[in-house]
């Protein structure tokens, strides 16, 4: 269980499983393009809803478009299907790929309007 609330109307909870499916949903557009990589992190704290995914993109894609677009789905749906309140989303490029070999990035995206890039 990732939220649980109990008010007069009675208990309102939501599971893990339903962000995991925004997360699906997000990545849709983008399918043979762009993939989650590693592990996802999900979390409901005292300052909120907290999303950290990792992605592979394909080389000759936008970085920004794709990340973009998937950080603002991601966005819309916590604020407008869960009305929780948000910590952080976070949606990083940790690689970009052909079809033989793999190049190591860091370009983060984040819901409260940071960015960093590193390249290796």
């Amino acid at each position: 269980m990732l939220f649980k609330d109990t008010n007069e109307l009675g208990v309102i909870s939501l599971s893990e499983s339903l962000v995991s499916q925004i997360l699906t949903e997000a990545i849709a557009p983008w399918e043979g393009k762009a993939r989650y990589v590693g592990d996802r992190q999900i979390r409901y704290g005292e300052d909120g809803l907290y999303i950290y995914a990792a992605l592979s993109i394909k080389m000759g894609y936008s970085i920004k478009e794709i990340a973009g677009g998937i950080l603002d789905f991601i966005c819309k749906a916590a604020a407008l299907q869960l009305e929780l309140p948000i910590e952080d989303i976070i949606v990083e490029v940790v690689q970009m790929t052909t079809l033989k070999t793999w190049v190591k990035r860091s370009m983060r995206f984040s819901y409260r309007g940071t960015e960093d890039e590193q390249q290796e």
